[in-house]
């Protein structure tokens, strides 16, 4: 049993199943793939979708099994210049959730340097609102 491809917790006396690393990774992977009808009806949620496959590649060690700059790419294509944030999926408009996942995603990859950070703060100060703050 390599660690890379299972892993076993235990917690007291109760033993945890196998995690069957590779067959997630793999899971992952396939993602989007297969671009049917599910897979445009949930475009809205696609960016976040990407931020919790990474997360969880990471947490398996597996970061690596998404290729770096396509998925900085994908990231990109998801800019709306004319917000100065990130939609969920290209050419949606911008929202602060898809923003956040975006900035998540650049800074697991050590990539913000390719963020507009000023026009990023004043999309995320253009929500707030003046009078409450919130």
């Amino acid at each position: 049993m390599s660690s890379t491809t299972t892993a076993a917790a235990t917690t007291g006396n109760d033993k945890l199943p196998e995690l069957t690393i590779d067959k997630h990774v793999a899971y992952i992977q396939a993602l989007g793939k297969t671009q049917d009808l599910a897979y445009h009806l949930t475009s809205h949620l696609r960016l976040n979708a990407v931020y919790w496959g990474l997360t969880a590649l990471c947490t398996m060690g597996r970061k690596e099994a998404l290729d770096r700059e396509e998925l900085i790419e994908f990231i990109m294509s998801c800019w709306d210049d004319e917000a100065g944030g990130f939609g969920a999926y290209p050419k949606h408009d911008a929202h602060i959730l898809s923003t956040l996942s975006a900035i998540q995603i650049l800074v697991m990859h050590d990539a913000l340097d390719r963020l507009e950070i000023p026009r990023v703060t004043s999309f995320l100060l253009s929500l707030q609102n003046p009078k409450t703050g919130a």
